[in-house]
């Protein structure tokens, strides 16, 4: 494993962890919450609604503030109909999901959304959940930015496979193997020098 990659996802999702159990109140201002209501499943692709009642902001403002879009990834996790009260770290991490978003009408209040979860996250990922088919899911949840990786686990797959690649040989830090070089010729090295020189 790549310490490094490890660290920065570490570091990554405990952040998350804190910024979201704040409660969603005072999350939504910041555009990455958009509290939702009523999720359905149907084949694991979710249908939830947007749901403002008690978070004193208008559609249109949450819209222009928000950072969550189609084609984002987003985490959905169930949470409190009271506004007010955070969420659980169980809620966040084991009871939510990683989706991703097809459809935000912010018109009707819909949303639609794919799961994106895989069965075996390993560390780049977060676990979560995969729905029955006509489940109803939560009554109420947020949407908000997802710290998986998706992309992190291959590279790191990749930066740990040196074999055959010698950029990784010649600049391990630790016994690197640079191969014999051939000296230039005296005549190479005079070209070299005066191409420089000029």
């Amino acid at each position: 494993m790549n310490g490094k990659l490890c660290l920065e996802q570490h570091v990554k999702v405990t952040d998350w962890i804190a910024n979201n159990l704040v409660p969603p109140i005072y999350r939504i201002y910041s555009g990455r919450t958009i509290p939702v209501r009523n999720i359905e499943s149907n084949n694991n692709r979710l249908t939830a609604e947007i749901n403002l009642d008690e978070y004193n902001i208008t559609s249109e403002l949450l819209q222009g503030n928000c950072t969550i879009d189609e084609g984002s990834f987003i985490r959905l996790s169930p949470c409190y109909e009271n506004p007010y009260q955070g969420q659980t770290i169980a809620q966040l991490l084991r009871g939510g999901s990683t989706c991703f978003v097809e459809v935000i009408d912010w018109n009707s209040g819909k949303i639609e959304l794919e799961v994106r979860q895989t069965k075996t996250p390993g560390i780049y990922q977060l676990p979560g959940r995969f729905f029955r088919d006509g489940e109803d899911i939560y009554d109420y949840a947020t949407l908000d930015e997802s710290p998986s990786d998706f992309v992190a686990g291959r590279v790191d797959e990749k930066l740990q496979n040196t074999q055959g690649n010698h950029v990784c040989q010649w600049l391990a830090p630790e016994n690197p193997q640079i191969p014999p070089q051939i000296s230039p010729s005296k005549n190479d090295l005079e070209k070299y020098q005066n191409f420089l020189n000029s």
